[in-house]
């Protein structure tokens, strides 16, 4: 045989031995629950540093993190574009708009006033412009006349101009108090319509607030007095044998407390404890955690220390590119 020849047929088996392995992988990722969901998340958070609050994206699969901007202050609100191409954030009065990708230009598109303090604001496409809302306040009946069983409220509808920097005041709301303290009146709202954005809590809801999850257990025993305890179960693959277990105590209206929070595969009988960070006499399998939400098999997590963690939930590994002593963090788009 040639040389020629001879390096032909050992490209070929070269080639056949390659197909070989990509097939039975293939096959192997084809197995049900093997494969992650396509994933279109990353995570925002905000660290502050001596420059000022640092808004970094993190990519958890690439341990991967990117300096977005950096900012005075946090901001009170986020919100992404039905598409992901755009956010628009809250810093101190000012609302800014910047296409969805590293190193954005920021543009100024409202600004609130000073007084009144508005307790909710929405864009509104059927004036194309701004409007905000302010607190409720109680009407003080004359002497002698009852206002109602729940009382009376009064509160102030306010529109800008097209630039988003003046206000006028467009209309003066009343109705029946009732525990809201924001917002305009049945009959007043139901005229108004707001432009859609996507906010941190749609982007990735909670873990415990229904959506998703699925109890597998009753109330709990040994809880304090005034809270009681339920187990729940999230799985994160199609066969559900992976997933995180935890329980949930309500312990008032305000808030709730999770924990323990255990990483599950069923397939490998494998239950992994998430350890609670800064508190080192904290027992593993207590009460100890705010904030849970999970994407693209990873658990964001926060504990009532105020630490971060971002879990593999597959593989229990730690995503380090989050800072633990971030601000804030939730599960946003993936930048452009």
């Amino acid at each position: 045989m040639s040389r020629v020849a001879l390096g032909f047929a050992r490209a070929v088996v070269r080639m056949l031995a390659l197909l070989v392995v990509v097939t039975l992988s293939a096959r192997a990722d084809a197995s049900p629950g093997s494969q992650r969901p396509a994933c279109d998340l990353q995570v925002s958070c905000f660290v502050l540093t001596s420059r000022g609050v640092e808004w970094r994206i993190v990519d958890p699969r690439r341990s991967q993190a990117v300096a977005l901007a950096v900012l005075p202050s946090t901001p009170s609100f986020v919100g992404w574009s039905e598409t992901g191409e755009q956010v628009e954030y809250l810093v101190g009065r000012s609302l800014f708009r910047a296409g969805w990708r590293a190193r954005f230009q920021p543009t100024e598109i409202m600004r609130l006033p000073e007084h009144p303090e508005s307790c909710d604001w929405w864009f509104n496409p059927d004036s194309s412009a701004w409007q905000f809302v302010t607190e409720r306040a109680a009407i003080v009946a004359p002497e002698g006349m009852d206002p109602g069983d729940g009382g009376l409220f009064r509160c102030e509808l306010w529109q800008s101009t097209r630039t988003g920097l003046q206000w006028r005041m467009v209309r003066a709301d009343t109705g029946m108090f009732d525990m809201e303290a924001c917002g305009l009146a049945d009959s007043g709202s139901s005229s108004v319509r707001r432009a859609h954005v996507q906010t941190p809590d749609e982007v990735s809801p909670p873990l415990g607030d229904g959506g998703e999850d699925s109890e597998i257990a009753g109330q709990g025993s040994g809880v304090d007095e005034g809270g009681d305890l339920e187990r729940w179960y999230h799985g994160v693959d199609s066969t559900g044998s992976v997933g995180i277990e935890f329980s949930l105590r309500w312990a008032s209206i305000e808030g709730r407390t999770l924990g323990p929070v255990t990483l599950v595969d069923s397939r490998t009988a494998r239950r992994y404890i998430v350890p609670r960070t800064g508190d080192e006499n904290a027992a593993p399998d207590s009460l100890g955690y705010v904030f849970l939400r999970e994407a693209c098999g990873w658990l964001l997590l926060q504990d009532t220390g105020g630490r971060w963690q971002l879990l593999d939930v597959r593989t229990t590994r730690a995503c380090n590119s989050l800072p633990a002593d971030a601000h804030e963090a939730y599960w946003c788009p993936r930048l452009n």
